[in-house]
């Protein structure tokens, strides 16, 4: 999966992510620290907003927890494909709304955002949006990184800037490092390969 990412931070994005995700509000930690809604569920959502971002990095992570989580190879390929269809409507209606969320650039549009409350409720709704907000600034973080790798090899992303891509970088990448290693060494590496090759 070599795919040029999909969306890449501006440094207007990037900094007020940043801002929110070092400094959370304390209703932002107590949503991310609720246990309302389930953690292998939290990581499908997460997977969706990966893959649509283009994260590499945040793909396999995310794929990984799922399948150690108990998600199928079947599902997985369904997942990464963005072929939502097959799941049960109480996962279905918050991966449709993931995929909007990260295809909107985190700013999705209210009558959908509305649906998606009003079949969760607004505790769960709030903290599954927590979780959003959060996997949307750091795929997009991952993604930006990637861009720069992928311009030192001569291959620049259209619509990336290279001073941005620098900043990124070097305020971000130390947290990277440590799932670039794990990714390759976790057992469902293997798995996630595969299923990836039948998406592209």
């Amino acid at each position: 999966m070599n795919k040029i990412p999909k969306r890449v931070h501006t440094l207007d994005t990037f900094w007020r992510g940043f801002t929110e995700m070092v400094h959370p509000s304390p209703e932002q930690r107590a949503r991310l620290r609720s246990t309302r809604v389930d953690k292998a569920f939290l990581e499908q959502v997460k997977l969706v907003v990966s893959r649509v971002n283009g994260c590499r990095t945040c793909t396999y992570v995310h794929s990984a927890n799922a399948l150690r989580d108990g998600l199928s190879d079947r599902e997985l390929t369904e997942l990464l494909a963005l072929d939502l269809g097959h799941f049960p409507e109480e996962r279905a209606i918050a991966f449709a709304f993931a995929q909007h969320y990260a295809e909107s650039g985190g700013q999705p549009d209210a009558a959908a955002e509305r649906r998606f409350r009003d079949y969760y409720g607004p505790q769960v709704s709030d903290d599954i949006l927590a979780y959003l907000r959060f996997v949307q600034f750091s795929s997009v973080t991952g993604a930006t990184i990637q861009a720069l790798l992928r311009r030192l090899r001569g291959q620049p992303v259209p619509g990336s800037n290279l001073l941005t891509e620098l900043i990124v970088f070097f305020m971000c990448v130390p947290g990277y490092l440590p799932r670039l290693a794990w990714m390759e060494r976790a057992t469902a590496y293997g798995r996630v390969r595969n299923a990836l090759s039948q998406t592209k």
